[in-house]
């Protein structure tokens, strides 16, 4: 890609590929401008086919740094693009921990499986937590190379 951007906090001109070089270094998005931010953001989408309207990511500060996060609908498209299923195979409390198997298939037929456990703090806390494992955790699965 030989898109020019400029880093507000710089005079000089850098590639997209300077760019990437310093967010790798740092990890931090902060210190680019806001036009610049949806220029990197369109070039992740772009780069693993995703779909920017949908907002697979959002920018969100760890550890003092500003950070993609990518959300559900990030690994949704990322399944629906790589061909991969995801199927809970069970669910049980065990000693205050609810984990869940999920079984991860992929175009080629290939499996995978995934396990989440969640420490049970409350009996208040066992609605929640045995809801989102199942409701989200199947949104968490990217395929691996």
């Amino acid at each position: 890609m030989s898109t020019l951007v400029t880093l507000s906090n710089e005079a000089q001109t850098l590639s997209a590929a300077e760019i990437m070089d310093r967010i790798n270094e740092t990890g931090d998005i902060g210190a680019l401008s806001a036009d610049e931010r949806n220029q990197y953001y369109a070039a992740v989408c772009s780069s693993v086919g995703l779909n920017p309207i949908t907002r697979p990511f959002e920018f969100i500060t760890l550890d003092g740094k500003l950070q993609l996060y990518a959300r559900k609908d990030c690994a949704e498209q990322l399944r629906k693009i790589n061909g991969i299923s995801c199927k809970i195979v069970s669910k049980e409390i065990i000693d205050g921990i609810y984990t869940v198997h999920v079984q991860a298939t992929d175009k080629a037929a290939q499996s995978r499986w995934f396990i989440l456990s969640v420490f049970m703090t409350s009996v208040l806390a066992l609605g929640t937590s045995t809801q989102r494992p199942t409701s989200r955790f199947p949104g968490s699965i990217a395929p691996t190379s």
